[in-house]
């Protein structure tokens, strides 16, 4: 299955309405990754390590940590949340 970067910014929002909701603990990327040809722009999100790169697929870098932050304190919809993470850079 392919995902795509509108795919992966809606997951982020449904994950932060689940959050909001009680229904989910924290950001969990594994279960909508897995199985899944992801784009190189969206699996940069997950890349972590200077000198072997690693990949932590639930939680993301520390770059995505930030930026998830910032999604859920200004509550931003998907569209938003496409523009923070594939426009700004």
């Amino acid at each position: 299955m392919e995902s795509t970067k509108q795919d992966f910014c809606k997951e982020i929002r449904k994950q932060l309405l689940e959050i909001k909701k009680g229904k989910r603990a924290s950001f969990n990327f594994l279960g909508y990754l897995e199985c899944r040809n992801i784009p190189d722009s969206v699996k940069s999100y997950f890349s972590a390590g200077d000198r072997y790169i690693m990949y932590d697929w639930v939680n993301g870098n520390e770059y995505l940590k930030e930026k998830l932050a910032e999604i859920e304190e200004k509550n931003l919809n998907a569209k938003e949340v496409y523009k923070l993470l594939f426009v700004e850079n």
